[in-house]
């Protein structure tokens, strides 16, 4: 069994998340309606109620005490039998992969690796920048090399030099071009 969760589901999942690690009734609420998972009635309070009871007896629970994704999946049904939730299909999926992961997790054969792309990008940023640094001083001690290496006569360790330096400056103009490159890409994100 399988299915796609689409971006603009995915977005708002992730705003039902974080409503719910920040144990925010209202944000949940505004989330399961924009997820279509919750009829915006007359009066929410109910709902809200109920919705506060699931976040602080979930949360507040040590982790010896935490309940299964199963035994969470049912008080949420029970929740949602007098309250005007409904499930939609794409719901299934992220259960059942929530449940798939929660089996994985328990019997210690899943490995997670998390990514933190915003410091991968400043870390590229960074060696980047570090790079054009080298380049700019090994440019200006190649330049200087050969203007010491002109005013003394050897003009050919000087000629060498100055391709040296402009080799270095190509380098620096195209590490600079990249960084501009990678500010334009963190600024459309």
């Amino acid at each position: 069994m399988m299915g796609e969760i689409k971006s603009f589901t995915r977005d708002r999942l992730l705003g039902l998340f974080y409503a719910v690690y920040e144990k925010d009734a209202n944000k949940v609420i505004k989330a399961l309606i924009d997820l279509e998972a919750l009829q915006p009635t007359g009066d929410l309070s109910p709902v809200r109620r109920s919705v506060q009871f699931f976040l602080d007896n979930l949360l507040s629970q040590s982790p010896d005490q935490q309940q299964t994704l199963a035994a969470i999946g049912e008080d949420l049904f029970a929740i949602a039998q007098d309250q005007p939730f409904r499930f939609p299909s794409t719901f299934t999926f992220v259960i059942r992969a929530f449940s798939t992961l929660e089996g994985q997790l328990e019997s210690g054969d899943l490995k997670l690796r998390v990514r933190v792309l915003e410091s991968e990008r400043a870390a590229r940023k960074a060696n980047i920048l570090q790079m054009a640094t080298m380049y700019t001083a090994m440019s200006g001690t190649l330049l200087n090399i050969g203007v010491t290496m002109g005013s003394q006569g050897n003009q050919l360790v000087a000629n060498g030099s100055f391709v040296g330096a402009g080799v270095f400056l190509v380098l620096l103009v195209a590490s600079l071009r990249r960084v501009k490159k990678l500010d334009k890409f963190e600024t459309m994100m």
